[in-house]
């Protein structure tokens, strides 16, 4: 099965355009609008792996795209665009107190790659 080339990056920077989206359904008085994109907004964590401890893509059926040892958190391209699993190791500032189990390393501590 194929995936589309850029599908965690995409999953994870709409994730944060439908928090926004939340707020302002909120602030509008849409509730169930704010509702709907406020959990749409958490669906981040499905693209997690603790196998590996990074964000990665999967394939249209729901596995990884990559084997655990195929899994290169330092590579460009494939399922992210612009940048690598470490770069998008942060992309959930809607969810401020994620549950450990999808909490990549850099939220874990201050060093870098």
């Amino acid at each position: 099965m194929r995936v589309r080339g850029d599908s965690a990056s995409w999953t994870l920077e709409d994730a944060t355009s439908d928090f926004g989206i939340a707020q302002m359904a909120q602030a509008l008085g849409y509730t169930d609008d704010a509702a709907y994109f406020r959990n749409r907004a958490l669906d981040y964590v499905n693209l997690f792996s603790q196998s590996v401890g990074f964000f990665r893509g999967k394939q249209s059926n729901g596995t990884w795209r990559t084997s655990d040892a195929d899994f290169k958190p330092n590579s460009w391209g494939c399922e992210f665009v612009e940048g690598a699993p470490w770069h998008y190791s942060t992309p959930a500032p809607q969810d401020p107190r994620p549950s450990p189990a999808s909490c990549p390393p850099a939220w874990q501590s201050s060093s870098t790659p």
